[in-house]
């Protein structure tokens, strides 16, 4: 969807199309690299948090 409205938009300044689509990946790469190591830490931050709640609940027999 992104990428369809860079391409229109180039159009309109009069860059061609190929321009358009190259700006729009290197956004969308920039936004992976920033995006996708915060996510990895989120995941190991709620693990270890996930596993020092189940270390304090107490078993039930």
């Amino acid at each position: 969807m992104q990428e369809g409205g860079y391409l229109l938009l180039a159009r309109l300044v009069g860059l061609p199309p190929e321009v358009a689509l190259a700006l729009s990946l290197a956004k969308r790469a920039r936004e992976l690299l920033l995006g996708v190591p915060g996510i990895v830490y989120l995941h190991f931050v709620e693990k270890g948090r996930q596993r020092r709640r189940l270390a304090r609940v107490p078993d039930i027999d």
